[in-house]
């Protein structure tokens, strides 16, 4: 990926005489990304609108000087890595899913999946049992709204088009799971909050007569589909300018791709913890190689010095044999005992010297050696 270094100066000079968009747009990255490089060098950049003024003839504040800095400083700004590439399993799944039965949106809710029929009936009991025991049921989701049974329609036809493309369904909390085999990906449908601002109601201005707005988060109409998991394909699915029931056709195909990645995810995460299993294998082999192999030079060390000892002996004798000392009465009962006491240290001639060595290892195997 290539980088692009400036000098604190030459970028101080740069985003004064350009737009910051302009730049980064030549290097590959966003402003926003330039912004932040410049902030963390230290570099003042223009203020918002100050373009439009120089642009217009306006009065324009002075430029702020560059704040010092340690010699050769540089600034080092890289464009953001590549999304990696979908996979032939990924691509392959996408396709299986378009071909697919057809996708026909609902109508009504006569017929719907089993999960969002169980939701339609669990929530009446809920509301009967609240109301028989007079609590109050303001909080919950009024499933009767139009835009409430469009969400459980939209959802119902999704449910039924994943069925029959050989997908289990299942629930986890607010969530809906989507899996095949040990793969499985979350998504669901909800209704998008949006922030307003309101005239204060009398409570309001009687606390706080100053102020006359009070800003509110309530429900829009706006349907939206979020996958939960990190997946390759797309995660979020809006209705800026096509509602959900048109995408439906795509949001099915990039379900079944995103149930494929984490098939293909997970293989790579077995495949990684395989060979990190086999490398760890190899290295307690290996250990247990370096190991026998010390082993076996300090028994060889240890013989050797018991041949040396033995030969010390046997030239002991040897000299006495030639010395005055070989007219002694007893010097053979000596000397008879003196070279079996040698020949009891000597490793060649009891036979307990191995003549074994390990194997050489041209290519280790963690299955063994």
């Amino acid at each position: 990926m290539p980088r692009h270094v400036f000098t604190r100066q030459e970028l101080y000079e740069r985003v004064w005489n350009e737009p910051m968009r302009t730049i980064a747009s030549s290097i590959g990255v966003s402003d926003v990304g330039l912004a932040k490089a410049c902030r963390a060098a230290g570099i003042p950049v223009p203020p918002r609108g100050w373009w439009a003024k120089r642009h217009h003839g306006k009065p324009l504040p002075p430029r702020p000087p560059l704040p010092p800095r340690p010699e050769g400083a540089q600034v080092r700004i890289a464009p953001p890595a590549p999304k990696p590439a979908l996979s032939r399993a990924v691509i392959e799944a996408a396709a299986e899913a378009i071909e697919g039965p057809e996708i026909r949106i609902a109508q009504n809710l006569r017929t719907p999946h089993a999960i969002v029929d169980d939701w339609i009936y669990r929530d009446a009991e809920r509301r009967r049992d609240y109301r028989r025991r007079g609590w109050s049921v303001s909080g919950f989701e009024d499933l009767t709204t139009p835009l409430a049974r469009r969400r459980l329609r939209i959802t119902s036809t999704l449910l039924k088009a994943l069925e029959a493309r050989g997908f289990e369904l299942a629930e986890d909390r607010e969530w809906l799971v989507v899996r095949q085999g040990k793969d499985a990906v979350l998504f669901r449908i909800y209704v998008r909050s949006k922030v307003i601002h309101r005239p204060a109601n009398l409570d309001e201005l009687r606390w706080q007569p100053e102020r006359k707005t009070v800003r509110e988060t309530v429900l829009s109409d706006e349907l939206t589909l979020k996958i939960r998991d990190w997946v390759s394909v797309p995660s979020e699915y809006r209705e800026l300018k096509t509602p959900l029931e048109a995408q439906l056709a795509q949001i099915v195909a990039n379900l079944a791709a995103a149930v494929a990645d984490q098939r293909v995810r997970r293989e790579q995460r077995e495949l990684e913890h395989q060979r990190r299993l086999e490398a760890e294998a190899i290295r307690k082999k290996q250990e247990a190689y370096r190991e026998a192999e010390i082993a076996l030079r300090h028994r060889l060390e240890r013989q050797a010095d018991r041949y040396a000892k033995a030969q010390a002996v046997r030239a002991c004798v040897a000299a006495a044999d030639a010395s005055p000392a070989a007219q002694h009465h007893d010097y053979a009962a000596w000397r008879e005992w003196a070279l079996a006491q040698a020949d009891a240290i000597d490793p060649l001639s009891d036979g307990s010297i191995p003549f074994s060595r390990l194997p050489p290892i041209e290519q280790w195997n963690w299955r063994g050696w």
